[in-house]
């Protein structure tokens, strides 16, 4: 006579737990609901009191979307300064944090200026996450950017259908996975 075996909740929320520690990436969220609003109306009172000014200096902002281009020129006016490289030379959980709530600005071959609030991030560890690519130190031309200078931008594709930015940070092979931004429109 087969006999079935019950789980009860505690053992099953113990054998998760004990995966999550298995995985050693750490994720962050950040969201403030009203910064885009506050980002938008500092947006439309520069754009009024440009207006009688060269009006090409005033952002033309869009949704993000997933058409190609190149990174654009961060407009210091409307955001603050370009982070510089020192800022990437840190702790990958440090910059995992620091990140959130930067803005990513990018020019579409279009010419269209696309800008988006980080809100969450996902640190990998490097050789010492079993969750990183490069575990173990493997180096592969997939891993390449991870082994770059801090700060190195790069995008690979997963699961034949997503592309995932990420961004090299202090230690040999870490990084930090940008998962989600907040489209300033």
């Amino acid at each position: 006579m087969a006999r079935t075996k019950r789980v009860n909740k505690k053992e099953n929320a113990k054998t998760q737990q004990q995966n999550k520690a298995k995985n050693k990436s750490k994720y962050f969220n950040k969201t403030q609901s009203n910064y885009a609003k506050r980002t938008v109306k500092y947006i439309n009172e520069q754009a009024q009191s440009e207006s009688g000014k060269d009006e090409k200096n005033v952002p033309k902002l869009a949704s993000l979307s997933s058409s190609n281009g190149s990174i654009a020129s961060f407009n210091p006016q409307v955001f603050g300064k370009r982070l510089t490289r020192d800022f990437f030379d840190t702790p990958t959980e440090t910059l995992a944090v620091a990140l959130l709530g930067k803005v990513l600005c990018r020019k579409t071959e279009q010419g269209e200026i696309l800008y988006g609030k980080i809100i969450e991030t996902e640190a990998y560890l490097g050789e010492i996450d079993p969750a990183c690519h490069a575990y173990g130190g493997k180096q592969t031309a997939r891993t390449a950017p991870m082994y770059a200078p801090p700060g190195t931008a790069y995008v690979y594709f997963i699961y034949g259908m997503y592309h995932c930015f990420n961004i090299s940070s202090k230690e040999a092979g870490a990084c930090v996975l940008i998962r989600a931004l907040e489209p300033l429109i």
